[in-house]
This record gives structure tokens, sequence and C-alpha cells, in this order.
């Protein structure tokens, strides 16, 4: 977000938190509902919206977005508004309210509000784009990644199956169709999408030429009061004419929202094209009005005799298009259903002693470990998860003494209790903090950790001579997954600082790999090992150490739906490999198990010679090490071989504090899909 973009946003998060009028107020949105309801009535679309909602009607769910705005977050997240709004009175059960306050909870600070801002889930109920433009786009001045665009995106994803992208956290397709009814409403309020800038003298300004100042926001018609009126314009524009309330709905005006086409495009650019739309409608709802010098923060204006008339036209086409258009949303949903999810796993990995003194133990993060433990088994029983990926650095070792090698791994599985107790399956490979290599990386004749790791870690025995029970690969459902000890093949001459054609060949891969991923019949292949692909600043030894090895583990997987995941670094990065073949290999480094984050930065070492096509192109990084991120990978896997991940993740109050070790609530942080 840019410092313009930032400013508005604060703005808006403290005048809106005062009194922010909501779109069309509940008689619009139950108009809305009402016309999606008849316009679907009798098909397989109602049928699955009834599966979903079950007795509430869309006309219903199209206010719960606004009635969860009675939740206090400085109350314990409780509902405050029992009675005093009619149309909430459907969702004023203990149940109910219990589910408008998880929805808040999740939704309060995930947009990291400003101070004495507003929560973020009022702030996905419009954007502030100036009338000067004629089209939506992201980059402008009052759109956000959390605005009424993105949120409507977002229910659109969960209702596909999809994860909600970040920062928004919808849990399922009963919250995303709760929010859907409603926010299709608001994209459609001209005055809740385009917005009026004016300075001092009331003469508009564009936010987005020149140096942008703040003060220029009228907050979406919010601070233009309207003279001879009790309300301010928003308002104004929230309220419908008693014809086009729900008892009012006739044959004639749902003729007309049957007759409106749907829109063309792909899907998910649905609510970009209707925003643009709207911001039309939102020129034409300023258009002809004068407005005095700015007074108290706001600005005045009279109302031409024939604006009434304007703007109740104006209304009936939003409020037809908007029926019209969630029928038409739902509808196009249900003809493309969402894969069928297949199988779920989790994957994390560097859980090494890190932080303040009460923080760890015996060589293992055990703060953090515990946090993401019990996270994958509550996980676990809404969704199951069918196993764990954890490719070592479990703990600090780096001793040849393989009994403290093996207290500390003791002290490992103790911290992971949550997941054994759940029957959650856990397959891990070695890191360096166990085999504890020699100078460069070069093999450890005594090996401590060779009969410490497997008397602790039983894996399948399926791998090559010499490194059974360390390198192995086993198939679930449509899925393959090889993992490989990376420290297995070393020799004395192995230098971690070599990079070139041939350099180290084959002692960080044995080629068994290639050729079970060659071989493999799977529809979607994962290769894990403990060294990500690609140096770091911050980890220079990896894959790429033994670049013949790595750069044929990106061509196989490049040609067989293959992902790599692995750790090492501590930091979450997400990214592609490439190379000139045309192979691209999700890339990830999972390495927030606990061990504090390093601060990503790209390798740029004088010794990096390699010549290679090979390319390593980051998409999204979490690290910090002043306040590390922790956290996990949760993957779903699906029939038709694609998949999605959430990274759920979370921090320490007072990193490195002696005593303080509470931490901040777990949330997604980051949502994707293999395509992406």
């Amino acid at each position: 977000m840019n410092l313009r973009k930032s400013i508005l946003c604060s703005l808006f998060s403290i005048l809106i938190a005062s009194g922010q009028a909501f779109a069309w107020g509940p008689d619009g949105h139950h108009t809305i509902g009402a016309i999606a309801d008849r316009l679907i009535a009798g098909t397989q679309t109602a049928t699955e919206v009834k599966s979903i909602l079950g007795d509430l009607s869309l006309q219903d769910a199209s206010v719960w977005a606004d009635c969860a705005k009675g939740i206090d977050p400085s109350k314990n997240y409780t509902y405050q508004t029992p009675g005093k709004y009619p149309e909430c009175k459907i969702f004023e059960t203990p149940a109910l309210e219990a589910e408008m306050s998880d929805y808040v909870r999740r939704n309060d600070t995930n947009c990291s509000p400003k101070p004495g801002g507003e929560s973020c889930h009022k702030q996905y109920h419009y954007s502030d784009v100036s009338i000067q433009h004629d089209h939506y786009d992201p980059s402008y001045v009052g759109a956000r990644n959390d605005d009424i665009v993105a949120a409507v995106t977002a229910a659109i994803h969960v209702l596909k199956g999809d994860p909600a992208p970040v920062p928004f956290s919808f849990k399922d397709k009963r919250e995303a169709l709760l929010l859907l009814a409603h926010f299709v409403g608001d994209i459609h309020q001209p005055l809740h999408v385009g917005a009026i800038y004016l300075d001092a003298k009331g003469k508009q300004v564009n936010p987005d030429v020149g140096t942008f100042d703040p003060k220029t926001s009228t907050v979406g018609g919010n601070d233009i009061t309207v003279k001879g009126n009790y309300h301010n314009l928003h308002a104004l524009w929230d309220e419908i004419p008693t014809s086009l309330t729900v008892s009012h709905l006739n044959a004639a005006l749902i003729n007309q929202a049957i007759a409106i086409p749907a829109t063309d495009g792909q899907l998910l650019d649905w609510p970009t094209m209707w925003a643009s739309d709207t911001i039309g409608f939102a020129g034409q709802a300023y258009q002809g009005l004068k407005f005095g010098n700015q007074q108290n923060s706001k600005w005045n204006t009279t109302l031409p005799v024939t604006y009434g008339k304007k703007m109740d036209g104006i209304k009936q086409k939003q409020l037809l298009k908007a029926g019209a258009h969630l029928a038409q949303l739902l509808q196009a949903i249900v003809s493309s259903p969402a894969p069928v999810v297949s199988f779920r796993f989790a994957m994390t990995d560097d859980s090494r002693a890190s932080g303040g003194k009460a923080a760890q133990n015996n060589g293992v993060s055990t703060v953090v470990l515990e946090a993401i433990a019990k996270d994958i088994a509550s996980q676990n029983a809404a969704q199951k998860i069918d196993f764990l990926l954890f490719p070592g650095d479990m703990v600090t070792g780096e001793t040849n003494d393989s009994t403290a090698l093996g207290s500390m791994m003791d002290t490992w599985m103790t911290a992971m209790a949550p997941v054994y107790n759940a029957n959650i399956p856990i397959f891990t490979t070695r890191g360096n903090h166990e085999y504890n290599p020699m100078a460069n990386g070069a093999s450890n004749p005594a090996d401590p950790s060779l009969a410490t790791y497997k008397a602790h870690f039983p894996m399948p025995a399926d791998g090559p001579p010499g490194e059974v029970g360390l390198t192995y690969s086993f198939t679930h459902k449509n899925a393959k997954f090889i993992v490989f000890d990376a420290y297995a093949g070393r020799t004395t001459t192995f230098n971690n600082s070599l990079y070139a054609a041939g350099s180290n060949k084959g002692q960080v891969m044995n080629s068994w790999v290639i050729d079970q991923i060659d071989n493999s019949t799977a529809g979607v292949n994962f290769a894990m090992a403990h060294e990500q692909m690609w140096p770091s600043k911050s980890h220079t030894d990896c894959l790429a150490n033994d670049p013949d090895s790595r750069d044929a583990l990106l061509h196989a997987l490049g040609t067989h739906n293959g992902t790599y995941l692995a750790g090492h670094d501590h930091m979450y990065v997400r990214g592609i490999m490439t190379n000139g073949s045309g192979d691209k290999v999700p890339s990830f480094v999972v390495g927030s198990g606990g061990g504090g984050n390093y601060d990503y930065a790209a390798f740029t070492g004088s010794n990096y010679n390699y010549t290679g096509t090979a390319n390593y192109t980051v998409q999204k990084s979490i690290s910090n090490s002043a306040n590390p991120t922790f956290g996990y990978m949760l993957v779903t896997v699906y029939s038709d071989n694609t998949w999605s991940a959430l990274f759920r993740g979370f921090q320490f109050n007072k990193w490195n504090d002696a005593i303080d070790v509470s931490l901040t609530p777990i949330t997604v942080l980051d949502s994707f899909k293999n395509t992406d």
C-alpha cells in the first residue's frame, strides 16, 4: 500500500468508526436478497444455497454482515445490540451470536488497523475511489486489499472451495455466503464505491494527482451535509423508496431483474467490473452539486429540485442489478463446482531452541512448537489432516553425543504430543543440526544422529542402499511424496561455498530421488528435504551446492506436477523455481517452527559462479529477526491434482523476553493455489 492510500485508510478508519452509514440499510439489502431468492427459485442453485444456509434465505442473510457490527471487541467479542435492530432479531440466539462473534474475532485486527481505527470487518464494506476515474483500480486512493471489491472476491474464492486471500478470514462456505449476500449489495451502492474529494473551498480535486491531502476526503459522502435535510449525503443514498421494498416487489420489477445480462469475463473479475460500473453512477450522484467551504471538517450542499427523482431512478437500477448479479454469481459458482478434496497435510520446520529462556527447553523452542502442535490438532478436528511433514532441525543438536541428542528428540516429541495424540503421522528427515556436519558442510564420520534419529523417527524403508530410513517415498491417495536426506551422501571434500556446474556432484541428493519422480504415476508429486533449492543471504548452504542434482530435481518436478518443500532458513518464503526448459516448480521454505527468524535477503556472494538457467522468483516472504513470525503451512490436495494452501502464523508478544511467553492469535497470513 502506498503512502497516499495508507494515510487515507487511517483517516477513514478513525472517521467511520464514529458512524459510517450502512449501505442501502436493511430495506435495500432485503430487497436485493429477495430478488436473488426469486431468480434462483426451483433451481439447483437454490438447493445448494439451502444446503449452506439451512433455513435462512438470501433475504435473511443479506443483513448478517451489518448485524455482526453489534459484536464489541472491547467487551470480549460479545453481542451488544440485542433488540436494537429488528432485522437482526433472527440472529439473536446464543448459537448465532457466537457465530458472529467468531467471525468478528478473526476479522478484527487481521488487516492491521491504525490505532483508534475501526475493526477490519467493517472496512470490508466499502471503497472510496475518486469519481474522476471511470473505472476501479486497486492502485487508486480509496482502494485497499481489504475493500469491498477484495471482500466480494474473497467470498467467491471460499464458495469455490479455495482459501480466502489474505487478510480475510472466512472460515467456510456458510460464512462466505452470509457475507456475499450483503457485500454484493454494498458494491452496487454508488457512495460505497465512488467518492468525491473536495478542497477547503468545496472544489473537486483528484486525490491521485500530486500530493494527496487526507483532509480532502469526504468519507464517502458522510462529511457532506444536505441543507434542509437531517441526513448527510451518504445516508440519503442508503435509504430506498417504499416502492422498492420487499413487500412491493412485483412481477414487473422481477422481470426487469431477469432481463439484466450476466457479466462477461472470468468469475473472479466480476467484482472489479461491478465496481467500475458503480463508480459511474457515483459520478451521477455528485453531478450538478455545488459545495460550500469546509467547516469543522465538513461541507454542505443544496440538492436541486430534480435530484430526488434522479436518485430514486439510480437506486432502482442498482438494486435490481445487485439482486440479479447475486443470483447470477451463485448460479455460476454452482455450475462450476469446487474440486473434491482428496486430503490435507501440514508442514513446518526448524524448531530448534531460540528466544528467551522461558521459550525453550533442552534444545527445542517448546513454546512455539507446542502452539503449532495444538493448532494443527485443532484444525484436524475441523478438517482432517492426514499427516505432518517436518524436514529437520527439530532440535539444536550440533553434538556428537548421541545420548544428549536423543534427550533433545524426546523433548521435541513431548512438545508435539497434541499431534501424536490426534493420531496424525509425522514424516521427517534430518537437518544439519541433527547431523552436525564438519567444516564447510562436509561429512561427519561420527554421524551421531544416525541410530538416534532412526530410533526416534522410524520412516518408510524403501530408500536406496546406505540411506534406508533416511531417504524414502510414500504414496497417499493421488499424491506421491519423495523425502531425501541431504547429508547421507556427503564426503570429506564437500564444500558448501561451491556452486559451479559439477560441484559436489551427487552429494546432496541420491539419484534414486529422480528415478522415483520420473517413474511416478501419481497425479501430483511433492519432494522434501531440509535445505532450500536456492541460496539466500542467511543460508548460502543449500541444494545449489550440488547444482547438477538440484537442476535434475527441478526438471523432474517440473515435468511431473511437482512441488518442493524445505526449511533450513528460519522464515516463510513462497516462490517459483524455473529453468530454461520451461519447467516451473513451486518451491517453499517453511522454517517457521520456532527458531528465530532471519531477515530474508537475496544471496549476492561474489563466489556464486553458477552458470545454468535455474532461477528463483520470490512471491511472498514473511520474516523479521526483531519480531519473528512462526507457524505452519496447511495444504489441501484436490482430486483433480491441484492444491491450495494456507500459512497459519503468529508472533511472540515479547520476543526474547526472559519471562513473557504470550503469543498473538494464530491467523492466516498467506493463502494461494499451486497455479498462482
